[in-house]
């Protein structure tokens, strides 16, 4: 009887955490909003940001997915200074902000703000913030 028990223990211990954990990390089983996380929203929030800064925008934007829905170069401080490259996910409500504050490759300024993606994309990194909504998820600045 004791060897039954210890088995059926030890099958609900083991269904239990494979239900938490992912390949090759450990993950909540739920959001806040009481639904399972996605695979992007798991891959945004492990990424090591940090990895990327002072590399071009290209080398993390391979990293992404390209099912994205729009990527465009917005201002800065200054709304006349490219300052950030926005690559939006709507149907899962997240924003990547890529921030670029030296330019090598491209002129920042212009007086109609459209700026040269392919240009920018070359640029280094400065830092890079994640945003599921209005919460920010990874490269959050204190």
């Amino acid at each position: 009887m004791k060897k039954y028990i210890f088995i059926t223990v030890l099958i609900l211990f083991f269904f239990s955490q494979k239900s938490l954990c992912q390949p090759f990390y450990c993950v909540p089983a739920i959001e806040e909003n009481g639904h399972p996380p996605d695979s992007l929203t798991l891959y945004l929030t492990t990424i090591d940001l940090t990895a990327f800064v002072g590399m071009p925008v290209d080398s993390f934007l391979v990293k992404l997915p390209n099912n994205y829905d729009s990527m465009r170069v917005y201002g800065g401080h200054n709304p006349k200074r490219a300052g950030k490259l926005i690559i939006s996910y709507i149907n899962k409500n997240i924003s990547v902000f890529i921030y670029v504050s030296t330019f090598k490759y491209m002129d920042p300024w212009s007086n109609y703000t459209t700026w040269d993606i392919t240009l920018f994309r070359k640029e280094n990194i400065d830092h890079i913030i994640v945003y599921k909504g209005s919460d920010c998820i990874n490269g959050c600045l204190l």
